[in-house]
């Protein structure tokens, strides 16, 4: 049982060897310091530990700002253990190395090629196969190498080997020819979006040191954005004479595989702050196609959709793997959108059998989940935490993929496995599995030491997954790429994904929320991760963001987004939630709706909270206010909360207020208004129209 105490965090726990809640009780006993117990090894990032025990119990006191029932638990489990062996800080020695053995990943050899030698292979053994349908239009492997070796001689006419060229192209078989001929002319792939504003465009241009824009005829905002930046514009050339390509030629002269030198330059998507320029390599992105198509059986006989926007490093988990395996891409439509229904069709209606969507509306076609064709057999959801579990039932695979524009694809889950091989009673959020080949993971506290099972702590990677950093940027990249403290394992670069995380008892990894996320409700610290998991576990909602708003005459309120297929009861998922989070941590307001999405497909959670506090839907309709005593206290309301309107039967505490605003509201009202008002007269009467009537 965890209680928080105070402000602060202060909290106790009393364990017992079943797990069974149990009153809090006097403290008896010596105390110990955990520290001393464990040997300095177990350090949690959550609290400040200490341990008292009696005949039969183990009571923890702590303060932290993180601290969870299941955490809490995990770390109990240990001490009591080493609190009943002898050689305790032997055995937390031996549990410290156990943890670090838990996150390393296979370690395998290759591959030896990149993606553009494995085109041309593709190529010469099956030339007429189809490598890309776009619309109504098929390019077969031996026209997408022919163009992709005719595009690289005109890029080689304007840049040096190593030299950044930008492709600003829409999703589609012209953008694949111009990446691959940036590869094939030994140079790095700037990603730009083309619908971006024209500043955008430029500014990212001139960070990266872009030498040439590739782009097509009807690109021209991004032409005059070359032209903004004294940068030479040049169209993809997809009408070429090919009676010179030869093809075994151009196999042996393409270049070769160098795992560091760099694929992309991708912006990272920006919608918590200003984007960075994040430089990824050429051996990651043949590692996770390796990696890709091993989890979710992606072959030569596969129809796989590319979902993913242009201008962002997700191309490396979606289009490439597929190119790689010598599957037929299929070309989604920018018509497709973000409704379940509409992708479900097109996936039918085009044969898809892999496929890849961006989380928010993936957890939206897991829910709708029906009429899905036998032939689909695998969904890659990447971008952000899958908040959804498949069902029992589902035909098909669900993969959660879990990585980063700084560290490619790191770990796959397959939750439709897990959810038929462990009961449902024991599931809880979506983990994100293991590590893929070459890459490690360990979840380490603030000094960079690994933590128990079940404690949570920053999720740190290793391995050949890894980008070069940030682009001009070497004092962010010395935050986040650091020198590896682990001597055990063979990688020079750890990086500090800023994610929160632990280790589940069975070894797989659990992300929890992040540390930049994590805000104070009332004095409490509360992860928005952990509701919005809570609200997607509801079946009636399909989409969830959880966001701390500060009004500017008001302490922090958190705002739950929520959007469904069918009206939602929010008085029924108020309930839920206080039933299965602490108080601070139940949203005081609720709105529904679309969620808004960037290019990307992640929810912009900037967007809604730069949003201005419309009235939530409550149950009572909107009721204008009678009288001026009404109208005072509906405008007085609506000032404390921090909202543009205020019906006269609104209630107070169902707006989203709490006892810091009650207390605000009460003082307001004697002021101003001259009337003597208490909590108590607040709570019987929480309405402008109750409390003018009382007084």
């Amino acid at each position: 049982m965890v209680e928080i105490d105070d402000a602060e965090g202060a909290w106790t726990c009393v364990h017992d060897d079943g797990y069974r809640e149990q009153p809090r009780s006097a403290a008896s006993g010596v105390q110990v310091d955990v520290e001393l117990i464990t040997d300095g090894v177990v350090r949690s990032p959550a609290a400040t530990m200490s341990v008292e025990r009696t005949a039969d119990l183990v009571r923890f006191v702590g303060r932290g700002p993180m601290a969870g029932t299941e955490e809490v638990r995990g770390f109990a489990a240990l001490v009591a253990e080493l609190l009943g062996e002898a050689g305790a800080a032997e055995r937390a020695g031996s549990v410290a190395r156990d943890e670090l053995a838990v996150g390393m990943g296979p370690v395998e050899p290759g591959p030896t090629f990149g993606v553009w030698r494995a085109v041309l292979r593709h190529a010469l053994e099956s030339p007429t196969k189809c490598a890309i349908e776009e619309g109504g239009r098929s390019t077969s492997y031996d026209e997408l190498a022919r163009l992709a070796v005719a595009n690289a001689r005109l890029v080689a006419g304007h840049a040096r080997p190593r030299d950044p060229v930008a492709v600003a192209l829409g999703r589609g078989t012209q953008s694949a020819v111009a990446q691959l001929a940036a590869f094939l002319a030994d140079c790095p792939v700037v990603l730009i979006d083309p619908a971006l504003p024209s500043a955008r465009v430029e500014a990212q241009l001139r960070q990266s040191r872009t030498v040439v824009v590739v782009g097509d005829s009807s690109a021209d905002s991004v032409r005059h954005s070359a032209a903004a930046a004294g940068l030479r514009f040049i169209e993809v050339d997809m009408d070429i004479d090919d009676s010179t390509i030869d093809l075994h030629v151009e196999l042996k002269v393409s270049p070769p595989l160098d795992p560091d030198a760099t694929s992309h330059i991708a912006f990272t998507s920006g919608s918590t702050g200003t984007p960075k320029a994040v430089e990824l390599r050429h051996g990651p992105m043949a590692n996770t196609a390796v990696a890709i198509a091993a989890a979710s059986g992606l072959g030569s006989d596969s129809r796989a959709s590319w979902f993913c926007p242009p201008g962002v490093g997700l191309v490396q988990v979606d289009l490439f793997p597929s190119l790689w395996m010598g599957a037929t891409v299929v070309v989604a439509p920018d018509a497709l959108g973000s409704d379940p229904r509409t992708a479900w069709t097109w996936i039918e209606e085009h044969g898809i059998s892999h496929s890849q969507m961006p989380t928010a509306l993936a957890e939206q076609m897991i829910k709708l989940d029906s009429g899905v064709s036998e032939s689909f057999r695998s969904l890659r959801v990447a971008g952000e935490r899958l908040g959804v579990w498949p069902t029992i039932r589902s035909t098909y695979q669900v993969l959660n993929v879990y990585g980063s524009t700084e560290a490619n694809v790191v770990s796959v889950c397959d939750a439709t496995r897990l959810v038929r091989d462990v009961p449902r009673e024991r599931l809880s959020a979506v983990p994100i599995g293991r590590p893929v080949r070459n890459v490690n993971m360990y979840v380490l506290d603030s000094e960079l030491n690994p933590v128990p099972r079940r404690v949570i702590g920053e999720l740190c990677i290793s391995g050949r997954s890894l980008s070069k950093g940030y682009l001009n940027d070497e004092a962010k990249a010395a935050t986040k790429f650091v020198a590896n403290p682990i001597d055990s394992d063979p990688f020079p670069v750890l990086y500090r994904s800023g994610d929160l995380a632990r280790f589940g008892a069975d070894g797989v990894v659990e992300v929890v929320g992040r540390i930049d996320d994590e805000v104070k409700i009332d004095g409490v610290r509360v992860l928005p991760a952990e509701i919005e998991h809570e609200l997607l576990s509801l079946d009636v909602i399909a989409a969830a963001a959880v966001v701390a708003h500060e009004p500017g005459n008001g302490p922090r309120v958190l705002v739950a987004y929520i959007d469904g297929d069918s009206e939602i009861d929010l008085d029924a998922v108020r309930t839920y939630l206080e039933t299965r989070l602490p108080a601070p941590s139940v949203p005081r307001r609720y709105v529904t709706g679309p969620l808004p999405t960037g290019r990307n497909g992640k929810i912009d959670r900037l967007t809604l909270s730069q949003q201005p506090l419309d009235r939530p839907d409550l149950s009572a309709q909107f009721s204008v206010p009678d009288g001026e005593r009404e109208e005072q206290f509906c405008a007085l309301f609506a000032d404390v909360l921090a909202l543009a309107a205020v019906g006269a039967d609104d209630d107070f505490f169902e707006l989203g207020g709490g006892s810091l605003q009650a207390a605000m509201l009460i003082e307001r009202a004697e002021s101003e208004f001259g009337v003597e008002m208490d909590f108590v007269m607040l709570v019987d009467r929480p309405t402008p129209r109750g409390l003018a009537a009382a007084l």
